[in-house]
């Protein structure tokens, strides 16, 4: 409730005034237009009559019932770099940058000023705003990389009749002046050689032509047709101009290594456009049907700039073939397999019975160092690369060895576990030759009559050996 104030009486009679009327918080939106805006159209809502102390927020919204931000916009104040501002005693103005993005079209758009954002006691919205789309800007080529020298169309459709355009390279999203590199490039257009446009009623796309000049070179950059208040822009997505020299390269996929009758991609990279020793124009280039190890090399070019590369397919056939198909080993003796694994190969696991031997047999070759009876089995190679194979079997037969223990009696020496026992002592070497003492039996049984070193060969029933060795003193 608002009260009137005493002032006085003169008379008898008193005076009562009105209160003084209170400043009211409001937010205006420049350039002034019909109300209507473009996205990307870059404007100013300027904060007036705000409390000292009070902090605003500034927020966009799909219509003046609305309660949730909208997104697809950006609001800052230069001064705070954020959307609030902290009204300051003696402040008059607070102005912040508006920015609308894709997303934001559509009619009954309004910024929303308020302490705090979303239940504020002090609120104001501006009036409504109708953002319509921007003009669409397209290049060719299509590309994310181009280079000093090279020459772009640029076509633009979406225009509003009766408006001039003209086109600008930006370094960052626009307008900035400190980010205009419009002198880096050439333009032209396809109504005439100047940079200029007129948008007619039945015009439904421009195009506009550019070369790309030195020192325009850099990441992020951005081609813009804008009428000539900014209020209508057209914005290619950013893309890069590099310098030259270029750096072409190839990525292969699934592998340089290709099996026959087999499909490869290549894709360059580091170009705008390429041309490959096939002949082919485009990337990337596919090979099918694979028949033979061959290079191929391609040619990119930027603008005036140009680079090579090179990348050798190989004719991938992994085989799996074993150098023996079966062994027979008596126990305690070596067994290696080797095998021929064609081209291309680049694992080797190899198999005993269906299961897995692990990293123990990963390898081409097969090798047990000291056999014994539980190895023995069937065998196989699985290869794998740029394909996969698999061997044959090898079977291993391993047979046990004799199981030899000696016992000395008196003068005698008794040997066991064997059909057949073998006895050699050296008794002398003359002129590189040895004089042996050979001594052969069934039972086992020899005289210990001769002081030296002795060697005995045990001979089990399976064929298999096993050789102790002992010496007589004297």
């Amino acid at each position: 409730m608002k009260f009137s104030i005493f002032l006085g009486c003169l008379l008898g009679l008193c005076l009562l005034l009105p209160p003084a009327a209170t400043a009211q918080l409001s937010v205006q939106i420049s350039p002034a237009s019909s109300g209507t805006y473009s996205v990307y159209q870059s404007l100013t809502a300027l904060v007036t009559r705000g409390t000292p102390g009070t902090t605003y927020t500034l927020t966009g919204l799909e219509s003046s019932m609305a309660t949730t931000p909208m997104t697809a916009l950006t609001i800052v104040n230069p001064q705070t770099g954020t959307n609030t501002v902290t009204w300051q005693a003696n402040q008059t103005e607070a102005a912040f940058e508006v920015r609308f993005l894709p997303g934001s079209e559509g009619a009954g758009r309004v910024i929303r000023v308020a302490d705090p954002p979303t239940s504020g006691t002090d609120v104001t919205t501006s009036g409504e705003l109708t953002i319509i789309a921007a003009p669409v800007l397209t290049l060719s080529p299509a590309s994310g990389v181009y280079s000093e020298g090279q020459s772009l169309t640029a076509t633009m459709t979406g225009g509003l009749v009766g408006q001039e355009y003209i086109i600008k390279l930006y370094s960052s999203l626009p307008p900035a002046i400190t980010n205009d590199l419009s002198g880096q490039i050439t333009p032209a257009t396809s109504q005439s050689t100047i940079n200029t446009i007129s948008w007619g009623p039945n015009t439904t796309s421009e195009e506009f032509y550019i070369r790309l000049d030195q020192n325009s070179s850099g990441a992020s950059r951005y081609l813009v047709a804008t009428n000539l208040d900014f209020s209508n822009l057209g914005i290619t997505s950013p893309f890069v101009i590099v310098t030259c020299p270029i750096a072409v390269s190839i990525a292969t996929n699934p592998s340089l290594k290709v099996a026959p009758g087999g499909s490869v991609t290549l894709t360059a990279s580091g170009a705008a456009s390429y041309t490959w020793s096939t002949g082919f124009v485009g990337n990337p280039l596919i090979i099918s049907n694979f028949s033979s190890t061959t290079t191929l090399s391609v040619t990119g070019v930027s603008g005036l700039c140009s680079a090579s590369a090179s990348s050798q397919l190989t004719l991938c056939s992994v085989t799996a073939t074993l150098a023996s198909s079966s062994s027979t080993v008596c126990s305690g003796n070596p067994v290696v397999v080797s095998s021929t694994v064609g081209v291309g190969a680049t694992a080797y696991q190899w198999y005993k019975d269906g299961q897995s031997l692990g990293a123990a047999q990963q390898g081409p070759t097969l090798v047990l160092s000291n056999a014994q009876v539980g190895d023995q089995g069937s065998y196989v190679l699985v290869v794998s690369g740029c394909q996969s194979a698999t061997s044959t079997a090898f079977t291993l037969v391993v047979k046990p060895s004799p199981v030899v223990e000696t016992l000395t009696q008196g003068a005698l020496l008794l040997v066991t576990g064997g059909v057949l026992y073998e006895w050699i002592m050296v008794l002398d070497r003359l002129n590189g030759y040895e004089v042996r003492q050979t001594r052969s039996n069934t039972t086992g049984i020899f005289p210990l009559d001769r002081a030296g070193m002795y060697t005995i060969t045990v001979s089990g029933n399976n064929g298999c050996q096993r050789t102790v060795t002992g010496t007589i003193a004297n």
